[in-house]
This record gives structure tokens, sequence and C-alpha cells, in this order.
């Protein structure tokens, strides 16, 4: 996850220094969900819960990140969403010393002992596409401030 804005909102409001400066801007938050109303960030261990809002509330990641794209707020979204915009200068990451919990992908199935084929095969694609650095998060290689683990669950 990543917080960003488009460089003509930031260039027209400023980027917040802190996860407390989000409180004074235009926040597009989701409907739903774990960053629909507070945005919770860490960093070197110290975690903080900003309660955020703005002009736009809206069941989908694409209509909020379509409303970034025009400069209308600052958004979270996941990286795979936003990394290629963030590349091409679209949009600007903020806060990037700042970290959300890591989302984890489970797969749950009775027993190794009777494991179909299926179900191995799909469990090793699964390790196999989500070992590594996505390709969506080589943006965050032209950012020295962004730590390796961008995302990384609490230690």
């Amino acid at each position: 996850m990543v917080i960003c804005a488009s460089p003509a909102y930031v260039a027209k409001h400023g980027a917040p220094q802190s996860p407390e400066a989000l409180i004074g801007h235009n926040c597009l938050t989701k409907t739903s969900g774990a960053n629909s109303g507070t945005w919770t960030v860490s960093q070197a261990g110290n975690t903080v819960s900003i309660p955020v809002r703005g002009s736009m509330r809206a069941d989908s990641g694409d209509v909020l990140h379509t409303a970034a794209l025009a400069g209308e707020g600052i958004i979270v979204m996941p990286t795979f969403m936003v990394g290629d915009d963030i590349a091409q200068g679209k949009l600007v990451p903020l806060l990037l010393d700042w970290q959300f919990r890591e989302a984890t992908l489970m797969a749950v199935y009775p027993t190794r002992r009777y494991l179909s084929a299926k179900v191995r095969t799909f469990v090793e694609f699964m390790q196999k596409a989500s070992a590594g650095e996505p390709a969506w998060d080589r943006w965050m290689d032209m950012f020295p401030e962004v730590q390796k683990g961008h995302g990384s669950p609490d230690e």
C-alpha cells in the first residue's frame, strides 16, 4: 500500500510531512474495509492511526484512483494499482518512510496427506507467483527513502 496524490494536487495543497498532516488534506477513501476512515501506518515500531476525511468516498478503488489522477485528493492504494502511474510521474508517493501492514495470502486445505494434484499445483503456483519483489514495485527504486520491504508487517 502506498499513499499518493497527483503532482497537481501536491503543487496546489503541498505534500503532508507527517501522517498527522493528512487530517488537513482531502483524503479520498473507500466506503468499507481496512482503509475506509482511518489510515494506520508504522515507522520504526511507532504506529499511528489517523482519521481521514475528504470530498469522496467510493466502493471502487478504480474510482478513487481516477479521482486522484485528476488532482482531487490523496489516496491509499495497493502498489500494483498505482505503481505504473508513479513510475510515469502521474502520481507522487507521499510519506514513504511510513508503511502499511502487509496483506497476507493463505491457502487453507484439509490436510497434506490427501492433497489433490490440482490443489498442490495451485499452491505451488501461488508460492512462485508471490516470491520476490513484484514488477509493479520497481518504481520504488526511484525513491532512495523507500525501505525495501515497504509495507511489510510490523516487527
